[in-house]
């Protein structure tokens, strides 16, 4: 079986090893997708705030464990990965605040 490898940057040590997905995994994990697009896109701009605005929280709380694997994966400092994850949360609670007028807007 086919394998993707992430390596430390700053060490070249091997971090993991990940299992390539076969042609037929792709194609279920496309239907899935496809099927999950149908249904939320239904979806009202209030629960898709919540959703965005969740998305945030998550991203706060796992501050700490995201930095240090984007520490490890990409070779970022640690303070510069917790920033990224900061700015993340900030797009997403934008988002979540303002999504709703950008798509009614007429350009």
């Amino acid at each position: 079986m086919k394998t993707i490898t992430t390596i430390n940057p700053a060490n070249n040590q091997v971090l993991m090893e990940y299992n390539l997905h076969t042609q037929e995994e792709v194609d279920k994990i496309l239907e899935e997708t496809e099927k999950a697009y149908f249904i939320n896109r239904k979806t009202s701009f209030e629960t898709r705030s919540a959703l965005m605005n969740k998305a945030a929280e998550l991203l706060e709380e796992r501050k700490d464990i995201l930095a240090e694997t984007m520490t490890s994966e990409m070779g970022k400092t640690y303070l510069s990965a917790q920033s990224e994850v900061e700015k993340c949360a900030w797009v997403c609670r934008y988002y979540a605040d303002n999504a709703k007028q950008f798509l009614q807007m007429k350009w």
